[in-house]
């Protein structure tokens, strides 16, 4: 979040939390920086070609600014950096770069150039910024689709691996995974991630979940924000909230019932057990954003929800709910990558 932005909040509410009139102000705070800090992107797209704000150009170069504005937003989340490309041979350099390494980046160009020529058609060949803008946005939404889906690919490549339909597979064998060319994150950053499973000393083990909804996995990153594997469990917790907030007699029944439904069958009895001793630690309660309910959802899910760090829950919450202050993007800064 933008420093001035965390600022007022901060000094607007404290401690206290935010009422629906603050919070809306805040999404509509947030969504103008994200929009704003898009089009700055863009505009450096946009003069790297050497095009005046008014300028008007062709479907060619349109498609080469999208192109590098596309690249560049990949390329950092890769490199774990930030900033603009200062020059066209930096800015092309980069999409060479993305378009040999990058799997989704067929299906990105192919959107650019559908995109381009949708607005050819509508303003004919004199295509000007707003042109780019609004195809952009389009692209923009689209490659939220193309990452998911390349998340949905590595989580396949998990479960073909001996442990996978658990979420825990070797290291040594994830390393030979794909040929080799993914999963070069380094043993220290795996550490901090909570990623690897060092129980067995000589055999190392990474959990899925924890792994893939990591920065390493991040394929858009910039100054506000990251673009990462959708995570499955988040959307199951807000489903559960729903359901809890409409029973709220009986927590445990509610979990349990909602446990059956995405397992498609009993609740084992020992997690059965593990969630009754969380509610009656907490006077029948169920602390859903907690970090002892993350561990039962990581034992009873071990494909959608990760394995909670004790550093994600050293906030003034305490257990109760993750520490707000993490930085995510630190961890992706050192040593992300045994090799690149």
């Amino acid at each position: 979040m933008a420093g001035h932005l965390l600022e007022v909040m901060e000094n607007k509410v404290g401690q206290k939390g935010l009422d629906v009139k603050m919070l809306a102000v805040f999404v509509a705070t947030l969504e103008h920086l994200l929009h704003g800090d898009q089009r700055e992107r863009l505009k450096q797209a946009w003069a790297v070609h050497a095009l005046k704000p008014d300028a008007f150009t062709d479907t060619t170069t349109l498609a080469s600014v999208l192109e590098v504005f596309m690249a560049h937003y990949v390329y950092v989340s890769q490199k774990a950096e930030s900033g603009y490309a200062l020059t066209l041979d930096v800015a092309l350099q980069e999409v060479r770069t993305i378009s040999r390494i990058y799997g989704g980046w067929a299906k990105t160009d192919f959107f650019i150039q559908e995109q381009v020529k949708k607005r050819a058609q509508i303003t004919g060949s004199k295509l000007t910024f707003e042109d780019a803008a609004s195809a952009a946005d389009e692209v923009l939404l689209m490659f939220q689709k193309v990452s998911g889906d390349m998340c949905r690919d590595m989580e396949k490549t998990f479960m073909g691996l001996i442990g996978g339909d658990k979420g825990r597979v070797r290291l040594e064998e994830l390393r030979g995974a794909d040929g080799g060319d993914l999963f070069r994150e380094s043993v220290s950053y795996l550490r901090e991630l909570g990623a690897l499973d060092e129980s067995s000393v000589d055999d190392p083990h990474v959990f899925m979940t924890n792994y893939m909804y990591g920065p390493s996995n991040c394929d858009g990153t910039t100054s506000f924000y990251d673009l990462c594997c959708p995570n499955d469990c988040e959307v199951n917790k807000a489903h559960l909230e729903k359901a809890l907030a409409a029973t709220p007699e009986d927590p445990v029944a509610v979990v349990v019932k909602f446990a059956e439904e995405i397992l498609g069958g009993s609740l084992p009895a020992d997690q059965r057990q593990g969630l009754t001793q969380l509610a009656e630690a907490n006077g029948g309660q169920v602390l859903i954003h907690g970090r002892g309910f993350a561990t039962w959802l990581h034992s009873t899910f071990p494909r959608e929800c990760p394995k909670p760090r004790e550093a994600d829950f050293k906030g003034m919450a305490g257990d109760v709910v993750p520490d707000a202050n993490t930085d995510f993007q630190a961890t992706a800064k050192k040593g992300m990558l045994e090799e690149w």
